[in-house]
């Protein structure tokens, strides 16, 4: 095994150059944890579905042709008046619950992905920025992160998107409702990113390679991007699974709510709202299926993240 020695102000300690996850403790911990590999099976899982519905979907329940109405209300399979054909039922359009649950994930899915990479990407700059530089530029951005942090973040999305319907219309509005609710959860998410980063930049900034590339006089942005973000960006990436878990939590209850995602293109929470409406009238499974693969969804992500927290954390 090759060993190197980093130099420190009081000592030579050889530590092993290579990072946890080519050592091979990143695989050996996974194949000890029957709780994380099951996790994971169980998000791939979803993950197909959510990239290929269309194939896995045994219904197209969005073609207009397909739909009837006398189908509508049916229990599920094993229930008295289910059919096999429905194994979770139908809705109160006869629409196929297995299938609109699957062609949901999707949308829950890609909201909740492309609003952590946003939130990763605009906090990371911060905090990158505030960090290093420190000084009144530090101070700025960490008194609008304090200022973000007094508001919940599901209060910051119900605003975005109340603004965004006031400066669009209701018409745009509905084409765009997918990216204006990417966009309210992403704006509260930086926060997180941004301090961890700056914290961690400010320890790494004194560290001998750097100072070294200081005097070298090479430019800022190089020495951010090649010197400091590589050795700060393992605690984002654990702090970025366990996110998207909250990002598809606060898409589910802005759908729930009425202003998530329009009807014509449903999520998990849609699903949920619109089966809500039936409980009182038996029901039932119009809103817990639904709410069961949400559950198993971030329960999945949540297990995942937590298991690299606790492998990647070097403390541990």
């Amino acid at each position: 095994m090759s060993q190197t020695t980093i130099p420190s102000d009081s000592a030579s300690i050889p530590v092993d150059a290579r990072p946890p996850w080519y050592q091979g403790k990143l695989v050996r911990a996974f194949l000890r944890s029957p709780l994380t590999i099951l996790a994971v099976i169980v998000l791939v899982l979803y993950l197909l579905a959510g990239i290929a519905p269309d194939l896995i979907a045994p219904h197209k329940v969005f073609d207009l042709s397909t739909l009837d109405f006398s189908n509508a209300f049916l229990p599920p399979a094993w229930v008295e008046g289910g059919s096999m054909r429905f194994p979770l039922g139908t809705d109160d359009q006869g629409r196929d619950l297995l299938s609109a649950i699957i062609y949901g994930l999707q949308v829950s899915l890609m909201v909740g992905v492309v609003s952590v990479l946003l939130s990763l990407v605009i906090g990371t700059v911060l905090g990158l920025l505030a960090g290093y530089f420190g000084g009144w530029l530090d101070a700025l951005i960490m008194r609008i992160a304090d200022i973000q942090l007094t508001f919940p973040a599901i209060l910051v999305a119900v605003l975005v998107d109340g603004l965004a319907r006031a400066v669009l219309g209701s018409g745009l509005h509905e084409q765009l409702a997918i990216w204006v609710i990417v966009a309210a959860i992403a704006l509260p998410g930086w926060v997180q990113y941004a301090r961890t980063i700056r914290g961690l930049t400010m320890v790494v900034r004194g560290h001998n390679y750097v100072l070294a590339a200081r005097l070298m006089r090479q430019p800022t942005s190089f020495i951010l991007r090649r010197h400091i973000l590589p050795n700060v960006a393992t605690p984002i990436f654990v702090l970025a699974t366990i996110q998207i878990a909250v990002a598809i939590v606060i898409e589910a209850t802005l759908s729930f709510i009425g202003l998530g995602v329009p009807p014509t293109e449903p999520s998990l929470g849609t699903l949920i709202r619109i089966g809500n409406n039936y409980m009182l009238s038996g029901e039932w499974w119009l809103a817990i299926f639904p709410g069961l693969a949400l559950f198993f969804l971030v329960m999945a992500i949540n297990l995942i993240g937590d298991f690299l927290r606790d492998v990647l954390n070097p403390q541990l």
